[in-house]
């Protein structure tokens, strides 16, 4: 994932829910970034949401955007996250 600087583990817990919908929770394991850092791609989620919750309190850079099939670079954000 990300060029091979992120490392997933995939569906870790079950989660009931009400709905039939299906919930699941994996961990990503991501190696730093050097510093300027180029975005070269971003990932589209439609059909689902994501939270990224540090598990050792390191800081890292979330970068989100608008758009349906591509993002709308004019409302590119970056987000330094802290604990």
């Amino acid at each position: 994932i990300n060029n091979g600087q992120v490392e997933r583990y995939h569906d870790l817990a079950l989660v009931e829910i009400l709905e039939q919908d299906r919930t699941l929770i994996s961990i990503n394991r991501a190696q730093p970034a050097n510093l300027p850092l180029t975005i070269h791609e971003l990932e589209r989620h439609p059909l689902g949401t994501q939270a990224f919750i540090p598990m050792k309190g390191e800081v890292f850079v979330v970068v989100v955007a608008l758009g349906d099939d591509k993002p709308d670079l004019s409302s590119l954000l970056a987000f330094i996250t802290h604990v």
